[in-house]
C-alpha cells in the first residue's frame, strides 16, 4: 500500500517537467531570436554608419585633391584661385562643394533646405551654444563664395555612397577651441588665423595679418556632411599646403659658404655681375607682383642659417661692392666717356666721385654704402635703371641683403621637399636625369603638369655646349650643378645637395630660376655659389611663391588632423 501511495503521488511529474524544459527552451529560444534581431538592427546601423562615414570621407577626400590647382581649361574643377579669403563670418568667407543626387536641391546656406549647414555659426557666433545646431547664416553680405559641384558621376540606387556637401573656410582660434593654439583661450585672440609653417600651426598677431604676410600658409577647415538612408556623419579635415616658403631667393643650408659674385678667373673680373638674385614676389612668368599679391611677401635675396655662412656671405658681397668701386674708378674718370666705362659703373662713379684713391680693405666706408640693389648698376643707358639690379628684396637681418634664419627651419623645408621627391618615384611625372650632362634641349613638366627631376649621376649635372633646358616643378641634383654656355629656364625649386652643394654660372649662362634655389651640403661641408661677370651671359634667381607651389603640386594638401562633429 505504501508503494502504491508513492506512485499515485508521483503522477504528472513528468509532464510538469516537461514543461518546465518547454518553457526553458522557450525562453532561449525568445532571447535567441531577441539577440539575433538585436544583432541585425547593431550591424545594420553599423553597416549605415560607415557608408555614411566613408561617404563623407570621400567628400573630403576630393575637395582636397581639388585644392591642389586652380580652375583652369586644362585642369577642369580646381578650386585653389576660390578659397576663401576671409575670416569665417565675414565676406568671401565659406566655399560649399555641393554634390545633390538626380533631382535634389542641396542648399548649405538655406536655412529652409533640408541639408542646411548646421554647424557653421559655432566658426565665427560667439553666442553659439556647444553642442546646439545653429539656425542663422552669417549676417553679412556675400559671405558665402558661389557654390561649386562635386565632380563624381551622378548617384544612383547603386551608387549609395555619397556625401551632400563639402565647406572650406579658414581656421581661426575660435574654430580650434577649446584647444587654441597660443594655449589659454582669450578673447582678442579668437578670430587671428591660424598658419602653417610647414612643421606646426602658428596664430597671426591680429585679425587682419593674413598668413601671406607672414610668408606661411592658411590652415583651412573641410567639413563634409553625409546622409546614407538616415546615418548622418559630419567629419572635419584641417589642411595647410604642403609647399614650403623658403626664406630668401637664394638659400644656403650649411656651417661654411665660399660664395664667389663676380669671378675673376677668366681674367675679366670687376665688373658688375649679369647675375640678378631678386627676393621680391613674382608670378609663373616672373612678372613682378605688387606687395602683398596672392599672399606672398618679399624676402632677402639671400638666406642662410648658420651665422659663419652668413659672415662669409657678408664678405663676398662687401668685396663685390669693393670691385665695382674700384672699377669706376679706374674707367669712368669722372666723365663717363672711356670705352669700358658702363652706365652702370658711371652711376658708381658719380656717387663715389673720389679719383685720387682707389678702394681697399684698409678703407672700406669708401665702398660698403654702394647699393646692390639700385637699378642704375644694369643701365642699359647713362642713368637709366632697367627692371632689376644685382642683388634686390626685402630687407635681411644682418646685411641688407642678407637673412639669417633659424636652422630648423631651412633644415625641415629640405626635408619636406625630400620627401615630396620620394613620395614621388614610379609617378608618371617622376623623372631620372642617367647621365651627368645634358647637351640637347630638353623640357620636364609644365604648368598644368609639374614635374619631378632627380640627377642621376653622384657628381652632380652640367648643362652645356648651347643647350636649352626647361622645366616646372622640383629639380634635385647631388653634389654641383653648373651651366656652361648654355640656358637653364626653370619654374618652381631647384634643389642642390651634398656632399658638395655648388651652383656655378659659368660664361655663356642664360636663364632663370623663378621660385627658389636651395642649396646643402653635408654636415661641416662648404656650399659655393659662382657667377661668372661674362657680359655673353644673363641669368636671374627670383622668388615666386606661385612657382613654388607650383613645384609641390604634385602632393596633396596636408591633412594636420581630423575629427567627427555630433550634435
Amino acid at each position: 500500500m505504501t508503494h502504491r501511495d508513492r506512485q499515485n503521488g508521483e503522477r504528472g511529474s513528468a509532464l510538469l517537467i516537461a514543461m518546465i524544459a518547454l518553457a526553458l527552451l522557450l525562453a532561449v529560444g525568445f532571447i535567441m531570436t531577441f539577440s539575433t534581431m538585436a544583432e541585425t538592427r547593431i550591424d545594420g546601423n553599423f553597416r549605415l554608419h560607415k557608408q555614411s562615414y566613408y561617404a563623407s570621407h570621400a567628400g573630403l577626400e576630393e575637395v582636397r585633391d581639388r585644392m591642389r590647382f586652380p580652375a583652369t581649361p586644362a585642369t577642369p574643377g580646381g578650386l585653389a584661385d576660390l578659397l576663401p579669403q576671409g575670416i569665417p563670418g565675414t565676406a568671401s568667407s565659406a566655399l560649399y562643394v555641393v554634390n545633390p543626387a538626380g533631382g535634389e536641391t542641396i542648399d548649405p546656406a538655406n536655412t529652409a533646405n533640408k541639408y542646411f549647414d548646421f554647424e557653421f555659426c559655432h566658426e565665427y557666433d560667439p553666442n553659439a551654444v556647444a553642442g546646439q545646431k545653429c539656425t542663422t547664416v552669417p549676417s553679412t553680405a556675400n559671405w558665402e563664395v558661389a557654390a561649386q559641384n562635386s565632380l563624381q558621376t551622378a548617384q544612383t540606387a547603386a551608387q549609395p555612397l555619397s556625401y551632400k556637401w563639402v565647406r572650406i573656410n579658414l581656421k581661426t582660434d575660435r574654430v580650434a577651441q577649446p584647444y587654441c593654439v597660443e594655449g589659454a583661450c582669450t578673447a582678442a585672440n579668437l578670430d587671428n588665423r591660424v598658419c602653417w609653417d610647414g612643421t606646426q600651426e602658428v596664430l597671426a598677431p591680429n585679425a587682419v595679418t593674413t598668413c601671406g604676410a607672414l610668408n606661411m600658409h592658411p590652415v583651412y577647415m573641410l567639413s563634409s556632411y553625409s546622409s546614407s538612408f538616415g546615418a548622418r556623419t559630419l567629419s572635419r579635415y584641417e589642411v595647410a599646403n604642403n609647399a614650403v616658403r623658403p626664406p630668401g631667393a637664394l638659400n644656403l643650408e650649411s656651417q661654411q659658404s665660399a660664395p664667389s659674385f663676380n669671378d675673376s678667373s677668366n681674367g675679366t673680373g670687376d665688373r658688375i655681375p649679369s647675375t640678378n638674385i631678386d627676393g621680391r614676389p613674382r608670378d609663373l612668368n616672373g612678372n613682378l607682383l605688387p606687395a602683398g599679391t596672392g599672399g606672398c611677401e618679399a624676402t632677402p635675396p639671400i638666406a642662410t642659417d648658420a651665422s659663419n655662412s652668413t659672415s662669409q656671405l657678408q664678405s663676398a658681397l662687401d668685396d663685390l661692392r669693393s670691385r665695382i668701386v674700384q672699377r669706376a674708378n679706374a674707367f669712368c674718370g669722372g666723365n663717363g666717356n672711356s670705352g669700358s666705362c658702363t652706365p652702370g659703373l658711371a652711376w658708381v662713379e658719380a656717387n663715389f666721385p673720389d679719383d685720387s684713391n682707389t678702394c681697399s680693405v684698409s678703407s672700406p666706408g669708401c665702398y660698403k654704402n654702394l647699393n646692390l640693389s639700385a637699378p642704375q648698376l644694369d643701365a642699359q643707358t647713362p642713368l637709366v635703371g632697367p627692371v632689376s639690379a644685382p642683388f634686390i628684396g626685402a630687407t635681411g637681418n644682418v646685411d641688407p641683403l642678407i637673412s639669417q634664419v633659424n636652422t630648423n627651419n631651412l633644415q625641415s623645408q629640405i626635408s619636406t621637399i625630400e620627401q615630396v621627391v620620394s613620395d614621388a618615384a614610379g609617378l608618371p611625372n617622376f623623372f631620372t636625369i642617367p647621365n651627368s650632362t645634358i647637351s640637347s634641349n630638353t623640357t620636364y613638366g609644365s604648368v598644368n603638369n609639374p614635374a619631378i627631376v632627380v640627377a642621376g649621376d653622384s657628381g652632380g649635372l652640367e648643362i652645356q655646349n648651347g643647350a636649352t633646358v626647361t622645366g616646372y616643378g622640383i629639380l634635385v641634383v647631388p653634389n654641383n650643378f653648373r651651366i656652361d654656355a648654355a640656358t637653364f629656364q626653370w619654374t618652381g625649386i631647384v634643389l642642390v645637395e651634398p656632399p658638395t652643394g655648388e651652383f656655378r654660372l659659368d660664361q655663356g649662362a642664360n636663364g632663370f630660376i623663378n621660385g627658389a634655389l636651395i642649396m646643402q651640403s653635408s654636415a661641416g661641408g662648404t656650399t659655393n655659389v659662382r657667377t661668372s661677370d661674362s657680359p655673353s651671359g644673363n641669368f636671374t634667381i627670383s622668388y615666386s611663391c606661385d612657382a613654388i607651389d607650383l613645384a609641390f603640386r604634385t602632393a596633396p594638401l596636408k591633412i594636420i588632423s581630423y575629427s567627427e562633429i555630433a550634435y
